[in-house]
């Protein structure tokens, strides 16, 4: 296995998702109400506050013996401290779209966004610890694919450039973090198992990241009917919430 099967496989699942998924299908279909960014930006800042601490989890999972194990413990190190905080922005775009909600108030993550975060400390922890690369690999080159969605939904929200800071901002910085995984998976793949650890961990927490997007476009639906724990935080806090 190489890295460009390793795009394949990302490309093909990518393609499956972009086609099947309930969420992106609201967005495609020109949904214009800025609770459904609201919520999606909720379940982004909770899975992405752990980033940073299930990457540095992996540095203390290695055992290092060769140059190659400490540059990952390195890279682990590095990544994560640079991951630190971009939760915040995906709060401050939840602010900026016009739900001022204080950060102990924000619902708790979805069932399936705890799973996907789960999931992450699970391989951090246990099995090949070049398998965090897997999850690093897609999700640092995740705007080539979701990119578009994400700007029809700007189109169809009117969402300005300052509501959407972890999408542009974030994509910016991940363009060296994609070469970086790049290299780091060169260095330290040095079995086909170490590439089919990627391989496995890439297209399972892509699933994840499907589900996840599922139970969003569904908790959507609840808050259409009034059902929905967000809606008391829409109440509360989205007096400047525009949902067109």
């Amino acid at each position: 296995m190489s890295i460009e099967t390793l795009s394949t496989l990302m490309a093909q699942k990518w393609e499956e998702i972009i086609k099947t998924n309930p969420l992106i299908k609201l967005i495609q279909d020109g949904v214009a109400d800025r609770r459904l960014y609201v919520m999606y930006l909720g379940e982004t800042y909770h899975y992405a506050s752990h980033n940073a601490k299930n990457q540095a989890i992996v540095a203390q999972s290695l055992k290092p013996v060769h140059s190659r194990e400490i540059n990952y413990m390195k890279y682990c190190l590095e990544h994560a401290l640079e991951e630190t905080g971009h939760e915040l922005m995906a709060y401050h775009d939840l602010k900026m779209a016009g739900l001022k909600v204080p950060l102990n108030e924000l619902p708790t993550a979805l069932p399936a966004t705890e799973t996907f975060i789960a999931y992450l400390y699970h391989i951090a922890q246990n099995g090949n610890p070049v398998r965090r690369l897997g999850y690093s690999f897609w999700a640092e080159s995740s705007y080539k694919f979701f990119g578009q969605t994400m700007l029809l939904a700007a189109q169809n929200m009117k969402l300005s450039k300052a509501m959407m800071t972890f999408f542009s901002e974030h994509s910016d910085i991940d363009e060296k973090h994609a070469e970086d995984v790049e290299r780091m998976i060169n260095l330290v793949c040095k079995t086909p198992e170490d590439y089919e650890a990627v391989a496995e961990v890439m297209l399972q927490t892509l699933s994840l990241t499907a589900d996840m997007l599922t139970a969003i476009a569904g908790e959507y639906q609840k808050v259409l009917r009034g059902e929905s724990r967000w809606n008391k935080v829409f109440e509360a806090h989205g007096q400047e919430l525009n949902t067109l």
